[in-house]
C-alpha cells in the first residue's frame, strides 16, 4: 500500500493507497539561479526602449498567475529610474485584492517604490481603442492607454479558451472593460474555438493581438516559465507580440503530455494554491483532467476553493441545469463570462461522474453537481472497491499539465 500525499490549498492531503495509478506530471524545468535570471533580462534592449518615454505602466499579474514580480520588478527599477511609473494589476473580471496580498504578490520594495492601480473593469474613465475587426468596441484602463511605455510581467501557461496565458492577455482582457473583455469572451460560444494549446484559428487570441498591435512599439513583454516550486525556469522578453511563440513551445514541452487512452478514473488535484483558489480558478485544472478520463468514468477533484466560488455571477447559471439548450440562448442573449464557466462545468459533471474534496459550503457545492468527500481517505477507498486493479490516472498539478490521449 503507497503513501499518496497531493496538494490542497495552502498544504496537503495524505491517504493510504492501493490503487493502480499512473501518474502524470509537466515535465518540470529545472530553476533558474538569480544570477542567469538577471543575465537573460534584454537589459540593452529595454533601456533603449524606455530611453525617450516619460510615463510607464507596468502591468502585472493578479494573485491567481503570480509571475515572480517582486524579483522581475527589482531587476527593471535601475532601468524606470527617474520616470513617472505605475503598476497596475491586470484583474480583468477577478476581484480586488487586499493590501496583504499585493505585499507578498509584488513586494514591499516595489510598492514603496511605485504606486498601484488595481485594474476596474467597470471604471467609468475607461478608454476607448476603437472597434477590433470582430465588432467589439475595446476600452482599456486609463493609466495603461495613456502610457509612453508599457511594460507586461506575466507567465506563460495553457489557457482553455486563450489558447495560452501571457503577454498580450495582459492588455485585453487584463486591463480591459468589462463589455469588452465579455465581447471577447462571447465568442467562445458565437465561433469554433480549438482550445488549450491553440493559437491559429483562435478568434478570442486574435482579437487579445489586434488590441496588443494598437500599441506597437509602446509595449514590451517580460514573461515567465516556472518550475514546479514556482520559481523562474524560463525567461524571454521581446516587443509587441514578437517572440511570444518561442514561449509557447516551451510550453507545450513541458507542460503537455500524451496518454495512451482514456482512463476509467482519476484522482486530480488542481496543484494548491492559488490553482485552487476559487472554484472558477479550479475549473481550469477539470477542463484539462477531464480529457483523459472516459466518458461516464470517476474523477476525484481536490480543490480548496478558500475564496469561495470566486464571483457572485456563477452559481446563478445553474437554474438552467435543466435545460442546457435554455442555458446556450440565455448566454447568447446576455453574456456572462461566468456562465460560460458554470456551463462548461455542467457538462462536465454530466459527462463524468464527479466526487468533490472542497472548503465550498453547502449552498454553493449543492449546484456542482457532484458528490462530496470530507476527507481523502475514504474516497480512495470507494475507488479501489469500485475499479480494483483497473488502472486510473493521478494528476497532482492539473492545472500545469494537458494530457491529450493517443
Amino acid at each position: 500500500m503507497a503513501h499518496l500525499e497531493l496538494p490542497y490549498g495552502a498544504g496537503t492531503l495524505k491517504a493510504e493507497c492501493r490503487l493502480n495509478l499512473r501518474l502524470l506530471e509537466p515535465n518540470w524545468p529545472a530553476a533558474l539561479t538569480s544570477a542567469k535570471v538577471a543575465e537573460l533580462l534584454p537589459a540593452a534592449h529595454l533601456s533603449s526602449f524606455l530611453a525617450s518615454r516619460s510615463r510607464v505602466a507596468v502591468v502585472v499579474p493578479d494573485q491567481t498567475r503570480p509571475c515572480c514580480a517582486p524579483e522581475l520588478l527589482a531587476l527593471l527599477a535601475p532601468l524606470l529610474e527617474g520616470k513617472e511609473t505605475v503598476l497596475v494589476t491586470a484583474n480583468g473580471l477577478h476581484p480586488r485584492m487586499d493590501p496583504a496580498a499585493t505585499r507578498h504578490l509584488y513586494g514591499e520594495e516595489a510598492l514603496d517604490r511605485w504606486p498601484l492601480i488595481q485594474h476596474d473593469p467597470d471604471a467609468q474613465d475607461l478608454v476607448s481603442l476603437g472597434t477590433s475587426p470582430f465588432g467589439h468596441e475595446i476600452l482599456l484602463n486609463p493609466a495603461v492607454a495613456g502610457a509612453d511605455a508599457i511594460v507586461t510581467l506575466s507567465v506563460v501557461s495553457l489557457h482553455y479558451f486563450a489558447g495560452f496565458g501571457g503577454a498580450r492577455k495582459m492588455i485585453l482582457p487584463g486591463v480591459a472593460g468589462r463589455a469588452s473583455i465579455t465581447a471577447n469572451h462571447l465568442m467562445l460560444i458565437e465561433r469554433p474555438n480549438p482550445g488549450p494549446g491553440a493559437l491559429e484559428g483562435n478568434p478570442l487570441h486574435e482579437e487579445m493581438c489586434w488590441v496588443e498591435d494598437r500599441f506597437r512599439g509602446r509595449v514590451f513583454h517580460l514573461v515567465v516559465g516556472l518550475s514546479e516550486g514556482g520559481e523562474i525556469a524560463a525567461f524571454w522578453g521581446f516587443e509587441d507580440g514578437r517572440g511570444f511563440q518561442e514561449a509557447c513551445d516551451w510550453v507545450r514541452k513541458h507542460h503537455v503530455a500524451e496518454v495512451p487512452r482514456r482512463f476509467p478514473f482519476a484522482v486530480v488535484s488542481c496543484g494548491g494554491h492559488p490553482k485552487d483558489i476559487n472554484m472558477i480558478q479550479s475549473h481550469k485544472s477539470l477542463e484539462f483532467a477531464h480529457r483523459a478520463v472516459e466518458r461516464g468514468g470517476v474523477i476525484l477533484f481536490l480543490s480548496a476553493c478558500s475564496q469561495g466560488v470566486g464571483s457572485p455571477h456563477f452559481l446563478p447559471w445553474f437554474r438552467y441545469a435543466g435545460d442546457e439548450a435554455a442555458w446556450q440562448d440565455a448566454l447568447l442573449g446576455r453574456y456572462q463570462v461566468n456562465g460560460q464557466t458554470a456551463l462548461a462545468w455542467h457538462r462536465k459533471s454530466r459527462s463524468h461522474e464527479l466526487w468533490m474534496i472542497t472548503e465550498l459550503d453547502d449552498e454553493a457545492f449543492e449546484p456542482l453537481g457532484a458528490r462530496r468527500f470530507v476527507s481523502l481517505q475514504p474516497a480512495i477507498d470507494e475507488l479501489a472497491a469500485r475499479f480494483g486493479d483497473e488502472e486510473g490516472l493521478l494528476i497532482p498539478h492539473a492545472a500545469s499539465v494537458m494530457p491529450i490521449p493517443n
